[in-house]
């Protein structure tokens, strides 16, 4: 039986001693997508795990994987739900800012689009969430990937 499951779970509470014990003894789980096929990354990335992220970068997980239904790296996934340290530790463990999700958004403009209130029926996050985020993408050069006026 897999330990993938204790290990999302660890990640979900944010226990970074299990995620790290989980690890220790099964490495290959860095990188390995769980039950959601999603990885480590991305559900540390999506639930604000920012030390979680931290660490699972520091043991060589994939900062460009993406989950097979939104084709969203783990940036892409922070930036959608306004994770601004996570946002910021992605940046700095190499993530690709101009990575696009299978809508062709890359995570600047998947942080343009929530502060525009398109993303608040689905996870309830203030349009002005997206700010800091925003600041974070730009303060990395992400600001270029933002799309043309309609």
């Amino acid at each position: 039986m897999s330990n993938a499951p204790l290990l999302f779970e660890a990640i979900n509470r944010g226990e970074l001693d299990e995620v790290q014990r989980q690890i220790g003894a099964n490495a290959h789980l860095v990188n390995e997508p769980g039950d959601d096929n999603i990885t480590p990354l991305i559900a540390a990335a999506r639930s604000g795990k920012r030390d979680i992220a931290v660490w699972l970068i520091a043991q060589g997980a994939n900062t460009e994987a993406v989950d097979i239904r939104h084709g969203a790296t783990p940036l892409g996934w922070a930036a959608y739900f306004a994770r601004t340290d996570t946002v910021e530790a992605l940046l700095d463990g190499g993530a690709d800012y101009r990575t696009e999700n299978a809508y062709g958004l890359t995570p600047f403009q998947v942080a343009e689009e929530g502060r525009a209130g398109k993303w608040e029926k689905y996870t309830r996050i203030k349009p002005e969430a997206y700010q800091p985020v925003l600041e974070v993408l730009n303060r990395h050069g992400a600001a270029h990937t933002r799309k043309p006026p309609e």
